[in-house]
């Protein structure tokens, strides 16, 4: 095991192991938050230490800016976790790695999960301008800024995941789950193992790829969509085609993107759904509910409350609630709520 301050490789490969964890617990405190941008077409990441993750609306930017200009985009650098901030900052006060400056973690751009760094930064300046990048001028040329107004700040974010992370393994050394990078937590930070903490591994994203994923967890996916209805051949463990299909049918019937990628959204869903006949519906519901009551397709109440749900406490029958109460209002109102919820008018 190598801690942290100890890595004197140049990579921030070197700290991957602890930034695919930092990565998934910010996506199960805020579901969704950080999305892959390696499935957009003509995206090439220069290189393994280059993360593929985004924030959705940089994300959607960035596939404007691609499909605008119709070639293919090499990104040098893009989101960076709080561990591979710590090691760049930690070349720069050792001089090493030629790196003469260096933000110290969860003040770099990039700690965003909205800036990229690219190849061909004038050829692209002109379709990345005009879609909502900033270009932050020639002293950093290769440098871009999404500016999309749905860009939020996760630095608290990712300072409570490696603080719950830290709690989680260390409980005689709890962190306090502020969001604030301050002296203890970078300490500890810096004495974390850049492998990873052990027995944390990250749930992976289940998704059809070539070579087929296969294993126990893609075994327990297939055995949860036949307990929610939906129509699968087989249970073999292998995420083939069906059990593609199997997937995108639970997303549209359940209003997510059915897209067939199994992240912490569909995943925590589909393990915790219940099938229709054993839910009740909540006390006391209102008088003469109409018989074919309106179901948008817009937002999803649900949700919208797993986005909130930052200790897993939503239950299934809470989920059936909110399925129940979004049946019961009606159309209009539901397609006002959803322009408001996504900043329309």
């Amino acid at each position: 095991m190598t801690l942290l301050k100890d890595v004197t490789d140049c990579s921030t490969y070197s700290v991957r192991g602890l930034d695919d964890q930092l990565i998934a617990q910010m996506n199960r405190i805020s579901p969704g938050l950080l999305v892959r941008i390696d499935d957009i077409n003509n995206v090439k990441l220069a290189d393994a230490a280059v993360h593929p993750w985004m924030q959705r609306a940089a994300k959607v930017r960035l596939q404007n800016a691609v499909v605008a200009r119709g070639k293919q985009i090499i990104i040098n650098s893009a989101y960076r976790t709080l561990a591979g901030q710590m090691l760049l900052y930690q070349h720069y006060q050792n001089r090493r790695c030629g790196i003469t400056a260096a933000s110290t973690p969860g003040k770099s751009n990039h700690n965003n999960a909205s800036a990229i760094d690219i190849e061909d930064s004038q050829g692209w300046r002109p379709v990345l301008q005009a879609n909502g990048w900033r270009w932050i001028g020639s002293f950093d040329p290769m440098h871009y800024d999404c500016t999309d107004p749905g860009i939020t700040s996760i630095n608290s974010i990712s300072v409570k995941a490696f603080q719950q992370l830290w709690s989680i393994v260390n409980p005689a050394d709890k962190l306090a789950d502020d969001g604030i990078f301050g002296p203890a937590t970078a300490s500890r930070l810096r004495f974390s193992p850049a492998e990873g903490f052990p027995g944390m591994e990250p749930a992976r994203i289940l998704r059809l790829t070539q070579p087929v994923q296969a294993g126990r967890d893609v075994g327990d996916l297939q055995l949860a969509l036949r307990k929610a209805g939906i129509k699968l051949d087989k249970a073999d463990s292998i995420f083939g085609p069906s059990t593609d299909k199997a997937v995108k049918d639970f997303q549209a019937a359940n209003s997510l993107v059915a897209d067939g990628i199994v992240g912490p959204i569909t995943r925590k869903i589909i393990l915790s759904y219940t099938p229709k006949g054993e839910v009740t519906p909540p006390s006391n519901p209102p008088i003469n509910p109409p018989s074919n009551p309106p179901i948008n397709s817009s937002i999803n109440l649900a949700e919208i409350f797993y986005t909130y749900d930052t200790q897993g406490l939503f239950t299934s029958q809470q989920q059936a609630d909110l399925k129940w109460l979004q049946s019961q209002i009606p159309q209009a109102t539901l397609e006002q709520f959803s322009k408001l919820w996504r900043g329309g008018s």
